[in-house]
């Protein structure tokens, strides 16, 4: 079992198919942010990219390739060399630059105190590219002989992820203490946790499907991203469609968060 995205399935199907089977995530939460004080105007993706305004991220990215191929971005205004480093962010001031929605906001306004203040910021999802992100997903000739285990396994991760929306306590309390003992450049702390918790439900990464529960795939929003793929010259399979990629067959339609259909956490 492995994490898998949308895109990541389909450019790898004819070598690796693998086949999603339960996502806890419902939004991609990467993003582009800027800084509202210097671009006041700016509210989207597609307010950038009528602009001449750098957008420094990490190259190769589907999205990235896609928005430019749509139009929604110039190739122009597109730097790929963004290394995770704040410094270029911080000290020019005035570019846009990806991140995710879960925790740079946090990092640029507490952790980086030379910025020290908000960001603004618009999901990928939200601009028009709807991946299921880190989905968790299985060999696809292994499907039929994993299913007693996945038959109980998926039930598990979507209650798991009902609880800790509920009650994240204790689970970020664990992921600070091993961040903490594992001692690697990678810092993480309760202030961070408390807010990626929260960005997930206020943004809805977290939330239930049209059908009232957690996890689950929409196939019409699958076909949707890979037509957007082909139509921007993207390599996909010929006849590959949702039904390959993606299956509900373990899902548990009585788990979801309290609200029921499209509801979000919090």
């Amino acid at each position: 079992m492995a994490y898998a995205d949308t895109d990541s399935v389909a450019f790898f199907w004819e070598d690796a198919p693998v086949i999603q089977v339960v996502t806890p995530l419902d939004k991609n939460p990467q993003m582009l942010m800027w800084d509202p004080e210097v671009h006041p105007n700016i509210h989207t993706i597609a307010d950038l990219g009528n602009t001449d305004i750098t957008v420094s991220v990490f190259g190769g990215g589907t999205w990235t390739q896609l928005f430019i191929a749509e139009g929604v971005l110039s190739e122009d205004q597109v730097d790929p060399s963004y290394d995770g480093s704040p410094a270029r962010f911080i000290a020019e001031g005035n570019i846009a630059q990806q991140g995710y929605a879960s925790a740079e906001p946090w990092d640029y306004k507490h952790k980086f105190t030379e910025f020290g203040k908000d960001v603004r910021l618009q999901l990928v999802h939200d601009a028009g590219f709807e991946v299921y992100k880190s989905a968790l997903a299985v060999r696809a000739d292994e499907l039929d002989e994993m299913a007693p285990c996945l038959e109980r396994l998926v039930p598990i991760v979507q209650q798991a992820q009902v609880d800790f929306m509920a009650d994240p306590g204790r689970t970020n309390a664990m992921i600070v203490e091993v961040v903490e003992a594992i001692a690697s450049f990678w810092t993480y702390d309760d202030g961070i946790a408390a807010f990626s918790v929260q960005a997930q439900a206020d943004l809805g990464l977290v939330s239930n499907g049209p059908n009232g529960a957690l996890g689950d795939f929409i196939d019409e929003r699958t076909n949707a991203v890979l037509d957007q793929m082909r139509a921007a010259g993207m390599e996909v399979p010929a006849g590959l469609s949702a039904s390959d990629m993606s299956t509900n067959r373990f899902i548990d339609y009585s788990i979801g968060l309290p609200g029921g259909a499209e509801t979000a956490a919090g």
